[in-house]
């Protein structure tokens, strides 16, 4: 097992890497989605960039919770493995507050490759303009004590976006994308295979609602 480094870095400087690679080069992303996946009300589309190195998914669709439950499912992080097909294991790290922690994640990669032990700085908001919580999550293997070339250093940038429809009602959007110069190893390959965030919101619409008296608080 890889030993886990635990980083204690400021999520603004991480998110900020998010804004710049990512929402910097929106004009070519939003040119180059590619319907993978529409069914049970679920789609989920690819992006393999030609003008910036990055690749990524993106899956949409509207959840029968309100809003305030699907973000108690979010914060609860020792319970990603209920409905995260790849992850063993999950726990918060580091804390500086409801809204800006890290948390690290035990994933599984298929055999022959090897499971990764990962680390996820998170950094969530409302933003009023859009009516839209958002919850941006970067990992960079870069803060791992693993040997990497500066020329391969992998980013990973996450963004689930929860609008409330209605009141027992949410539409979830969740991104993923891979920023890398390099080679896209086995373990990222698997990581974007489209069956994964389809799986994950299919997994969401099983989970019961808990009353806010059961609910875990994980971030404790």
């Amino acid at each position: 097992m890889t030993k886990v480094f635990t980083p204690v870095f400021f999520v603004g400087l991480v998110v900020s890497i998010f804004a710049t690679s990512i929402t910097a080069n929106a004009q070519y992303l939003d040119q180059q989605w590619h319907l993978a996946i529409d069914k049970n009300d679920i789609e989920v589309f690819t992006y393999k960039g030609h003008e910036v190195p990055v690749r990524g998914f993106k899956a949409k669709t509207t959840i029968g919770m309100p809003i305030d439950s699907f973000e108690t499912i979010l914060d609860e992080v020792s319970k990603y493995a209920d409905w995260q097909d790849q992850v063993r294991s999950a726990k918060v790290v580091h804390k500086k507050s409801d809204d800006i922690y890290h948390f690290y994640a035990k994933v599984d990669v298929p055999f022959p490759g090897k499971d990764r032990d990962l680390i996820w700085a998170v950094h969530k908001e409302w933003d009023a303009q859009d009516g839209v919580l958002i919850y941006d999550q970067v990992c960079s293997t870069n803060t791992l004590p693993e040997r990497i070339k500066e020329s391969a250093i992998t980013q990973v940038f996450g963004n689930w976006r929860l609008r409330p429809v209605s009141e027992s009602e949410v539409e979830v959007t969740y991104i993923l994308m891979v920023d890398r110069a390099g080679r896209m190893t086995s373990w990222l390959l698997h990581m974007l295979n489209p069956d994964t965030p389809y799986n994950m919101l299919n997994n969401l619409r099983n989970l019961p609602l808990y009353p806010d008296d059961e609910i875990e608080a994980s971030l404790d």
